[in-house]
């Protein structure tokens, strides 16, 4: 197949341009940026690019065509878009995802061998930069590190090109499907109206002109212009959640609901954003007198605050000192334990975290020279982790009930582990794992590598660094959550008082997604 431009012309017939959001049209017009228009080839960004080149046919247009090397045709997608970029007199700058070499395939390798997991056989012929020297197929990337990819390749060709405006193509169903997916995961308004028309990112705008156009009436009216377009065997397969929502959710709503169910739906999306936006303005208005540069405040002048004017002033807070990969679940953390008496340390990144005692909220910055890898002293309260989890504790008398119970063999020690309180004593070290760990661990003779305790427990290599190693006053080791407890802590039948750690996460403990997102 060969792109061209057919009678492209005619494509205003179908895709008219009062139809475009009003405020992407404004924006557009009211700037001279160039205009870098995002396009795979595909109906929607195919479209889009055609129709920016013909309502906008004065201003200088970039494509900026990234080349995931995914599919076998993809460097033959990518020679055709250069020529149409030819044909259209356009400027067109091409990316590639990095090919990695094999040895970087080993973070799927199964844990205690050198074998990687047999890859199922794709729909379509992969890349040639997917396959191994023996032919079998690497692991593939995930929808994420391809995202972060192409948005990576993106923000430097607006560097280069020092423009401040990139068009992408997502389309009434885009939104639904995004809407769907945000709602099962809870989020805010915020969440709930994108992706928003416009959209205001670090240096440039992010412009959807496509929002109020299905896929239906952009792949129908490049038909009927005899314009061809490219059809990605990816978007076929139910392997990822977008596909199967497209796929399996949608056209169930199809047969529930009203046929015109749609334009109830993009009511719905058009009230949330005027609510939001009336919402931001009054918050931005109540808080427009404080001063977010302060990295300490008197839980008193949070009081009278409402939960959502507390959810606001967090997140502006954390904004505000640079603090911007957190999701609401951090929100939630701290909205749990702001009004509480005891101490709590909630790590946010590298540089800081946050420290409530029921007098004060602090920003505190950890010190440069802080060793690696960081360690918290724990005493009192509730200790939320960066993935996510938390971890709390109780002491109380030791039962004989609970000494059997804990040396009967049967005793999971994967979320909650119960140590001896004489020898585990506080302010007990959080800290993360150190490839040179070892302890001894519940009924072994000698010390062992923590590393191979992670091995042996089958616990992925992307989890082991995000786990809690928790050593006593003396910063021995006393347990890692999955991994048995040092035999030094262990109860004994002389133990008077035992102390419950419980380490707790809405995720499983070696896996699942992250069901965060920002937003009121």
């Amino acid at each position: 197949m060969s792109l061209n431009f057919g009678q492209w012309r005619k494509l205003s017939h179908y895709l008219p341009k009062r139809k475009i959001p009003e405020e992407v049209v404004t924006f557009i017009e009211r700037t001279t940026s160039p205009l870098c228009v995002a396009c795979s080839g595909g109906s929607d960004s195919l479209a889009l690019l055609l129709l920016t080149k013909l309502f906008w046919s004065k201003r200088t247009v970039i494509i900026l065509h990234y080349n995931h090397r995914i599919r076998a045709v993809s460097d033959e997608e990518e020679r055709q878009m250069i020529d149409l970029a030819r044909k259209l007199d356009v400027k067109i700058e091409v990316g590639h995802r990095p090919i990695m070499p094999e040895a970087h395939h080993l973070s799927d390798a199964v844990p205690g061998t050198n074998k990687t997991p047999a890859t199922p056989p794709l729909p379509f012929p992969p890349h040639p930069s997917l396959l191994r020297s023996d032919g079998s197929l690497s692991g593939l990337p995930s929808e994420t590190e391809l995202r972060t990819l192409r948005y990576a390749f993106f923000e430097k060709m607006l560097r280069l090109h020092r423009s401040q405006i990139l068009l992408l193509g997502h389309h009434a169903d885009d939104r639904l499907e995004t809407v769907l997916m945000r709602l099962v995961r809870g989020v805010g308004l915020e969440g709930l109206v994108a992706p928003r028309a416009l959209h205001k990112v670090s240096f440039y705008t992010k412009l959807r002109p496509l929002l109020n156009f299905s896929k239906n009436e952009l792949r129908n009216a490049l038909i009927a212009c005899n314009i061809p377009f490219f059809e990605d065997a990816t978007n076929d397969e139910d392997d990822c959640l977008r596909n199967r929502i497209r796929h399996i959710l949608i056209p169930a709503f199809d047969e529930v609901f009203p046929p015109h169910w749609r334009n109830g739906f993009k009511r719905s999306c058009q009230l949330l954003s005027e609510q939001r936006d009336d919402l931001k303005q009054r918050l931005e208005q109540r808080f427009q007198n404080w001063d977010f540069s302060k990295k300490i405040f008197e839980c008193s002048e949070l009081q009278t605050l409402s939960t959502i004017e507390l959810r606001y002033f967090f997140q502006t807070l954390l904004q505000r000192h640079g603090i911007q990969n957190f999701g609401s679940q951090t929100i939630d953390n701290i909205l749990s334990v702001l009004h509480g008496e005891e101490t709590t340390i909630l790590p946010l990144d590298a540089q800081y975290r946050l420290h409530l005692d029921g007098v004060k909220v602090a920003l505190i910055k950890q010190p440069s020279k802080l060793p690696k890898p960081v360690s918290i002293i724990w005493q009192s309260g509730t200790l939320f982790l960066p993935n996510g989890a938390q971890l709390s504790f109780k002491e109380e008398p030791c039962s004989i009930e609970c000494y059997k119970k804990v040396t009967s063999g049967t005793f999971s020690y994967y979320n909650t582990v119960v140590l001896d309180a004489e020898t585990f004593t506080l302010p007990c070290t959080v800290r993360f794992w150190n490839n040179g760990d070892r302890y001894r661990p519940f009924g072994a003779s000698t010390s062992v590598k923590v590393k191979d305790l992670f091995i042996n427990h089958k616990i992925p290599i992307v989890q082991k660094h995000q786990l809690p190693v928790i050593c006593s006053a003396n910063g021995d080791i006393a347990w890692i959550p999955g991994l048995p407890p040092a035999d030094a802590f262990k109860l004994t039948p002389q133990t008077k008082r035992c102390v419950f750690l419980f380490y707790q996460t809405d995720k499983i403990l070696y896996g699942g997604e992250d069901g965060g997102g920002k937003g009121l």
